[in-house]
């Protein structure tokens, strides 16, 4: 008799096993979470108080995809491009590092990445 893969007995499945997952916030790298609270100055210096308007009033996109980045998900391409397009001086790399070296200072001091103006002082 010969031996064939359909004579011998079936193997036993077991199901998948859950991994026990963090929350989101522990589990956010440092980069992504200094992008969400830079997108959430930046829509709250816009004079917007919640994501929903802001997202669909200002970009028009869903609420629930601006909230994806307003939480830590990483910033689309398509998104950082409207808003340098819409908000006059500001820089990818703001969104993106946080790097203020390319805003105005205007807009930087309203984005609170610089401190009021005033008398310079020199260490």
């Amino acid at each position: 008799m010969l031996d064939s893969f359909e004579s011998q007995p079936a193997a036993i499945s077991r199901g998948m096993v859950k991994k026990k997952s963090s929350s989101p916030a522990s589990r956010m790298p440092a980069e992504l979470e200094e992008q969400a609270e830079r997108l959430k100055r930046l829509r709250e210096m816009l004079g917007f108080d919640t994501s929903a308007s802001f997202a669909t009033g200002f970009l028009g996109i869903s609420a629930q995809r601006w909230n994806h980045f307003e939480n830590g998900k990483p910033l689309s391409r398509e998104i950082v491009f409207q808003l340098v397009r819409a908000v006059p001086g500001l820089t990818s790399d703001w969104l993106y590092f946080g790097n203020a070296d390319g805003l105005p200072v205007a807009l930087a001091r309203r984005l609170g990445e610089l401190g009021p103006p005033g008398k310079r002082t020199t260490a």
